[in-house]
Formats: structure tokens, sequence, C-alpha cells
């Protein structure tokens, strides 16, 4: 079973390489991936772009992956030692008046 796992996660990352995403770091429970985009809107539009060409793909339909946050800056020198700085996600408002 290892051996298919890591078959199938080879795949994955030469997948996220074909598509010209830069893989900061990857291994079965994480994937990590700079963007150098400058916005969020960018950014967002560019990962779910990814995830839905890979999603596309029959060796990986199976596969649940989801997006756990973005960074605006990242520091990286291993899995554990590392530092970024979280982006502030814009949130759409809503106003609502009433009349009387």
């Amino acid at each position: 079973i290892y051996g298919l796992m890591t078959k199938l996660f080879q795949k994955l990352v030469g997948g996220l390489r074909r598509l010209g995403t830069k893989v900061v770091y990857a291994d079965f429970g994480r994937i990590i991936i700079s963007t150098d985009k400058h916005d969020f809107a960018s950014a967002r539009e560019y990962v779910e772009f990814i995830l839905s060409a890979l999603g596309n793909k029959p060796t990986f339909a199976y596969l649940q992956v989801s997006v756990k946050a973005y960074w605006e800056q990242m520091c990286w020198l291993g899995p554990e030692n590392w530092g970024a700085l979280p982006l502030n996600v814009p949130t759409t408002t809503t106003t609502t008046s009433s009349a009387d």
C-alpha cells in the first residue's frame, strides 16, 4: 500500500509542477505552494484552477484536497522551522435596511 501511495503522491506533485506551480514543501499530510500572486482574489483563483485541473484527471478524482490557509509572506527553512504572516481574507458584508 505504501508503494502505491508513494507513486500517487509523486504523480500529484509532478502534476502540480506541470501546471507551473512552485511546490515549497510536500508530504502525505500537506502540500505548500507558492502562487506568486499579490492579492487574495488572484491567489484564490489560481488555487481553484489548480484544484479543478487536478480533479478532472481520473487518477486524482477521488482525492480530497482542501485549502487550510493563505499566507501573505512566508519564511520557510523546513517543516518544523518556518514562519508566516497570515493573509487578511476580505469578508463580504451586506447591509440591510428596514423601512418603518
